[in-house]
């Protein structure tokens, strides 16, 4: 934030940061006491984005102004300036004249104009009893953050799509894995009912060893399906998910309104989660191979030196289809970075498990070797009998689920000279190959242009990792692409790791948990508490508030529907029938799925940016992991097994409904860039906010309610709703502007 004032005397030279040093308001004389400051905060400067502040010198918000108005200088084309807009100021919590303004017009006829950086305006302000109208100004101020601290334009209220690979779509099932090619795995049926485990599947995980036999008892769920024995043979279930199946669904996605793809990993692993790498350097041949694939780890003349490193066939599939194809829809990728830890499989360790201290990549993991001394290594053969150890053999390792585990964690070092508090980073070997990875995947061929790679990271289990590593790799992803997005996945509030620290948003869970408590049925949250909860999960600068990933569900929680199906329980909590016997995992019925959508008009609504989890728009149901990861039953596909699995076109028109109110020509631009001001509502089972952005306000009504709620108290006197557009029925939201309703 950067204070200004006072403003300019009459007469006095305008320079390029706004007024003269000295004087009053424009036109006549003021008295010390009457003086005023403009504080201007910026949000971006292509957009010429800000929030332009009025107050007092004595700090007292500007109490002697009956009302204040932005003249704002809209950015032209041609040299040609255009007319100021006339932007009214309101008066925040604190007592400050406060708007948000945007001088670039919208839709944006001049491409040029992104160039600028600055906005320019001057204040009209009307003083209470005699003091008349007076303007202050002009101002020129800059609306871009600093550069450490900005984020980029695309990423300000996008909307975004998780995909989580394996259950997507499959396009090419030449790629599936399935044995010999993939060990360890049982291919499945798209459409196949989740919940029942036949007789040979269970012989094959038998066979391969897997879960634990015979079943645990559950059980069965209010409409039948308990089958504890899915939680001995579902982590071996492959379905065949594929890139190709993304391309296939872009058109889905744009007329979904998505802006931007968030992937689960896509790098070669060995889980259907991915989130246990065997090589960041290559996308897993079964997501990308156009063909049958070829599973060798490492590729072959492969070294930690980028120098060696090569494009397979599914690297070349990623890079030349999927990245154009979505680029052409105007649709952003972002990648998992999973920095923490790795998979037993990884390439490096691998090497560690089979030469042991010798190993070039020893330093890379935190192992336990075994003793040199005899008589040390005598007790541990004594301990394991018939086990072969010599002296130097890995015998235990750090892995971040638990000790010896299936996700060996990265080494640590001591931080290098001149950081602050000499933090820890990982070890400088491991940081010089994640670094050569990221710049891999954000410029392929290295010619400097990252249009050609991905446009932004999600950080996994980011508060895990050293935050001198993130300010570090932050700063070299950026050198890369300033463009690039940086998000963290971090579940409690990240204002530590914002700012130009690390990350430019995070995945919003603290806007998750509050909005889903107030949604169920029965809830004793009032809208005033939910209206403070979000206040407080956004309470950063205004451009991390707009860029924060709104998501409603994940792959790490149920699905939304399924929460609210099951309410009264902690956030993530007893959210499956393994562990919670009462958990109802059946379809919920139609009032659930109508407390879902208030939650969809919430997310695409509010500041942020809203994030659906695949399959959510079709209705989709589901327990916690692994029943949040099923197969989507594309309605061309045919019919699932099991009837409850069906698709349900009604619930996709109403995703696109709200979703798309942000590629709106009027209200798009005041949902994606907009300020927020909650509003008392008056009714207890009634959420209201406005929008303002410019000379446009956005009133935003959801009712959970089972009555008919008026909003005509909430709106603006002389608004010319008819009374009929002003009800907002059961169980429904309406977005109000002007004469229009939503």
């Amino acid at each position: 934030m950067v204070l200004y004032g006072p403003v300019a005397a009459p007469g006095a030279a305008m320079g390029r940061n706004g007024g003269g040093a000295q004087g009053g308001l424009v036109g006549q004389p003021v008295a010390a006491a009457a003086e005023l400051s403009v504080t201007v905060i910026p949000i971006s400067g292509p957009l010429g984005l800000a929030d332009v502040k009025l107050e007092d010198a004595a700090g007292r918000g500007g109490g002697g102004l009956e009302r204040a108005t932005v003249l704002l200088q809209m950015r032209g084309g041609g040299g040609v300036p255009e007319r100021p807009l006339m932007v009214p100021m309101v008066r925040d919590a604190a007592g400050l004249w406060t708007a948000r303004v945007m001088a670039l017009p919208w839709p944006n006829p001049y491409e040029a104009s992104r160039a600028e950086s600055e906005v320019v305006f001057s204040i009209e302000v009307h003083e209470k009893g005699q003091g008349g109208t007076r303007r202050i100004g002009p101002f020129r101020r800059s609306a871009a953050p600093e550069a450490a601290k900005a984020i980029p334009e695309w990423a300000l209220g996008a909307v975004w799509y998780q995909i989580f690979p394996e259950r997507f779509g499959n396009g090419e099932p030449l790629n599936d894995p399935r044995p010999p090619l993939v060990p360890d795995v049982v291919p499945k049926a798209w459409l196949g009912d989740w919940e029942s485990v036949p007789a040979d599947e269970l012989e094959l995980n038998r066979a391969l060893g897997a879960g634990t036999f015979p079943a645990r008892a559950l059980p069965p769920n209010r409409r039948g399906g308990g089958g504890g024995q899915l939680y001995n043979v579902v982590l071996n279930r492959r379905y065949g998910g594929d890139l190709q199946g993304v391309v296939q669904r872009l058109d889905h996605l744009a007329e979904l309104g998505v802006t931007a793809i968030y992937f689960n990993p896509v790098f070669h692993a060995h889980s259907l989660h991915k989130y246990d790498a065997t090589d960041f350097r290559h996308i897993d041949p079964t997501l990308g191979w156009p063909d049958v694939p070829d599973m060798s780890v490492p590729v072959a003349g492969e070294t930690a030196d980028p120098a060696t490193w090569t494009w397979t066939p599914a690297d070349r599939y990623f890079i030349g289809v999927v990245l154009p194809e979505c680029h052409r829809r105007g649709i952003h990728v972002v990648l998992d970075g999973v920095w923490n830890h790795v998979g037993t499989r990884f390439w490096a360790f691998q090497d560690v498990m089979e030469r042991g201290e010798g190993s070039p990549y020893a330093a890379w993991f935190q192992p336990r070797f075994a003793p040199s001394d005899p008589v040390e290594l005598g007790a541990i053969h004594d301990n394991w009998p018939g086990l072969a150890i010599g002296a130097g053999s890995v015998i235990g390792w750090s892995s971040w689920n638990g000790r010896n585990g299936s996700l060996p964690i990265f080494a640590r070092a001591a931080g290098r000279a001149g950081e602050p508090q000499g933090g820890l980073r990982l070890h400088p070997e491991v940081e010089a190959h994640v670094f050569a990875v990221t710049r891999r995947w954000m410029d392929p061929n290295g010619d400097g242009d990252p249009s050609d790679g991905i446009d932004g990271w999600r950080l996994d289990v980011a508060p895990d990792v050293p935050i001198e590593f993130w300010r570090a790799w932050r700063a070299h992803a950026r050198a890369i692409n300033p463009d690039a997005v940086l998000i963290g996945e971090v579940w409690p509030d990240a204002a530590a790791w914002f700012d130009g620290v690390a990350f430019d948003s995070q995945t919003n869970y603290p806007f998750t948990m509050p909005v889903v408590r107030w949604l169920e049925r029965g809830s004793e949250m009032t809208p005033k508490q939910l209206a403070a909860s979000l206040q407080r999960a956004f309470s950063h600068a205004p451009h991390t508030d707009l860029a924060q990933m709104n998501l409603l569900g994940s792959h790490d929680t149920e699905r939304i529907v399924s929460m609210l199906a099951n309410p009264g329980r902690p956030f993530d909590q007893a959210g499956s029938p393994s562990s919670n016997p009462r958990y109802d995992a059946g379809r919920p019925d139609a009032e659930t799925y109508r407390r879902m959508l208030l939650g969809v008009v919430i997310q695409a609504t509010h500041p942020g940016a809203p994030m659906v989890y695949y399959g959510d728009e079709w209705g989709m149901h589901g327990a916690d992991d692994p029943s949040c990861r099923k197969p989507l039953p594309w309605p061309d596909l045919g019919t699932p097994e099991n009837p409850d699995d069906a698709p349900d076109a009604a619930i996709l028109e109403e995703y696109r409904r709200w979703l798309r109110l942000r590629q709106d020509p009027v209200i798009g631009p005041v949902l994606r860039f907009g300020s927020v001001e909650h509003v008392e509502s008056g009714h207890p089972d009634v959420l209201a906010f406005r929008r303002r952005l410019n000379n446009h306000e956005v009133l935003v009504v959801v009712n959970r309610g089972t009555l008919t709620f008026d909003a005509l108290p909430l709106q603006r006197p002389g608004n010319p709703e008819p009374s009929h557009a002003r009800d907002v029925g059961p169980l429904s939201a309406k977005v109000m502007h002007d004469a229009q309703t939503h």
